[in-house]
């Protein structure tokens, strides 16, 4: 018989989790493929190594694959507005309008 992937994908999880107990992906990946209703968010750790792992391709995957321009966009606005790069002041506060981007 052909086995499903999800079926596949669940003996897969179950194995990492056998293996290491410790393993939050693999637990909240286990829950995702079988549609565990018990688990009603995923854990703390899952989403703190989730975003911990992701930070290092954040800008190439904001700004290379999904085009986004906001911060050039506001950029170009300031040196409209003040009449060249040079002239833009320096602020001693500011509004991060960036949204956590980093990008400046």
């Amino acid at each position: 018989r052909e086995v499903p992937c999800a079926e596949m994908a669940a003996n897969a999880f179950s194995r990492a989790i056998e293996l290491d107990p410790s393993n939050q992906n693999a637990k909240h990946m286990l829950a995702s493929v079988t549609a565990d209703a018990t688990v009603v968010k995923a854990s703390n750790a899952y989403v703190t190594e989730l975003f911990e792992d992701y930070a290092q391709n954040f800008e190439h995957s904001l700004v290379d694959e999904l085009g986004y321009d906001g911060f050039q966009r506001l950029r170009r606005a300031f040196d409209r507005s003040f009449g060249g790069q040079e002239k833009v002041p320096k602020f001693g506060l500011v509004i991060d309008a960036g949204c956590g981007t980093g990008l400046v």
